[in-house]
């Protein structure tokens, strides 16, 4: 078997880093005060080492590319340049898959962003937050350490089995003495030493990345440092519940669970068990014969609300943190989302909040002027054309009815916009696109398979993101007769524009409406 000459140097590399590392450990052993001690650094050193030595692979395949590799102005350039980003890719989802923890965390945040060659966004996705269950005795230091050596005397039960497992934390199943049940979220032992060195070879890793590739991540790198400091800290995901359960007390048909603070601390959260089934469960929605229509748009409700309202979003809506159950008290069919995992939010920029929702009032008004104030505030003026695509799919002007595909005549002038587009503008738009419109996005995104999934169609979530973004822009305003014309000037260009766009141009040409 011919070996190649990146994967021969950076196996002599790997072989040093692991002498080093080696000689390291038996240094910092001799310091260790207990076993747990030592496995964390154990585990540690072992985890950099293999970091290090994957970024020490990587490094040689890019210098012999660029050195040896086909010449940049060649044809073959493209597709060559592809296969080196994609054999790197592969590398690095190894090392997350291999590594697990917050790798695996890291990982799917580089696969949200757009600013990265594709070969990696594409490879990384596969990502999952989930971790290996862990023995209830390895677990149990931390209840001892949270509730007292008499943990006990505080339930009547307690599930030595988990029933759900991930980077920073396992969850069990437990009754209070009282009969409440509840789901006890339990921090890994060890685990803020552990992040402590996964970050030090994060850091490493992006140095030698960035030295190799040219592509730098310290901006993300930083970002994912601040959320995991948030993350560790179960109390404030307590804190977090209560106030999206504040957000959302007016709308039944969305549940938070109740934390338990006298059963909780930094490591430890004790909350309501809540239960139900995942939303893409289909099979178990038609058996409790619940509306999928109506759970669409409870998610895009969710989200709007967040959104556009309160500018206060979840970081991580995927379908393992919503359940889906029979709304308690409500007409048989009536479901109720449940969120779930408020470990990380994210705060919007109050101005950005307003310009997101200016953006959508654009794309209901059609007004190019509105469109092009808010790109330019963003930083992309230019690209101005290429917003009502990337959130609705469609051109400004399109004349189609929503739900409906765009015009051949329509997607021919798409289709000459796009061709102009080159991969270094791309990659200026997304890179200057400001962080929290591509959280929304990747947000949004999420979302989408869900709707697929319950046969809802996009529309849905158009017209609710559509009527949120207007409320959006009343938030902590004075409403007055002015407010209330313009509402119903909304909704009339919400009806129009769901029966088909050619009403509203036609309407418009009249001077019926502005």
């Amino acid at each position: 078997m011919v070996v190649s000459a990146p994967a021969r140097t950076g196996r002599r590399i790997a072989q040093i880093v692991g002498v080093t590392a080696a000689a390291s450990l038996a240094y910092d052993l001799k310091d260790c005060h207990n076993l747990l001690e030592a496995q964390v650094k154990v585990r540690g050193l072992i985890r950099f080492a293999r970091t290090i030595g994957t970024g020490l692979v990587i490094i040689p395949d890019y210098w012999l590319h660029s050195r040896f590799g086909v010449d940049s102005s060649s044809a073959d350039y493209k597709k060559s340049r592809s296969e080196l980003h994609l054999r790197s890719a592969k590398r690095l989802l190894a090392l997350c898959q291999t590594n697990g923890g917050i790798f695996n965390k890291a990982g799917q945040q580089a696969a949200s962003y757009y600013s990265i060659p594709k070969e990696y966004t594409e490879t990384l996705s596969v990502l999952q937050d989930k971790a290996p269950f862990q023995p209830f005795e390895y677990m149990e230091v931390v209840l001892k350490e949270s509730l007292g050596e008499r943990w006990k005397d505080m339930f009547a039960s307690f599930d030595h089995e988990p029933i759900g497992a991930a980077s920073l934390a396992q969850v069990h199943k437990a009754i209070t003495q009282d009969g409440r049940e509840v789901a006890v979220k339990m921090q890994y032992p060890g685990l803020q030493q552990q992040v402590e060195r996964d970050l030090m070879a994060m850091t490493w890793l992006n140095k030698l990345f960035k030295n190799s590739t040219g592509i730098d991540l310290s901006w993300m790198l930083q970002e994912f440092k601040e959320c995991l400091s948030k993350e560790l800290d179960f109390l404030h995901e307590g804190e977090n519940a209560e106030r999206v359960a504040e957000m959302f007390k007016s709308i039944p048909e969305v549940a938070i669970p109740k934390i338990h603070w006298d059963l909780s601390s930094s490591q430890l959260l004790t909350m309501q068990f809540m239960h139900g089934c995942k939303v893409t469960d289909v099979s178990k929605l038609d058996e409790m014969q619940l509306d999928k229509k109506r759970i669409g748009v409870l998610l895009s409700e969710i989200v709007a609300d967040m959104v556009f309202i309160h500018g206060f979003v979840h970081s991580d809506l995927h379908p393992g943190n919503l359940l889906v159950r029979p709304m308690p008290g409500a007409p048989q069919g009536t479901p109720q989302v449940v969120l779930l995992d408020h470990g990380l939010y994210r705060e919007l920029d109050p101005a950005l909040r307003v310009q997101y929702c200016t953006l959508w009032k654009s794309l209901l008004k059609r007004d190019d002027k509105l469109l092009h104030d808010v790109a330019d505030q963003w930083g992309v003026g230019g690209y101005a054309r290429y917003l009502p695509l990337i959130f609705t799919q469609r051109n400004l002007g399109s004349t189609a009815a929503l739900g409906q595909r765009m015009t051949s005549d329509e997607r021919k002038e798409l289709n000459r916009h796009l061709s102009q587009l080159t991969g270094e503008t791309v990659h200026y738009f997304f890179e200057h696109l400001p962080r929290d419109v591509l959280f929304i996005l990747r947000t949004t995104l999420m979302l989408r398979p869900v709707h697929i999934l319950l046969q809802v169609d996009s529309r849905v979530q158009f017209l609710v993101y559509a009527d949120y973004a207007f409320k959006g822009l009343y938030v902590n305003s004075h409403i007055g007769y002015g407010y209330y014309l313009e509402l119903l000037s909304f909704k009339l260009r919400l009806w129009l524009l769901e029966k088909g766009g050619f009403l509203l141009k036609l309407l418009k040409f009249l001077g019926a409406i502005s």
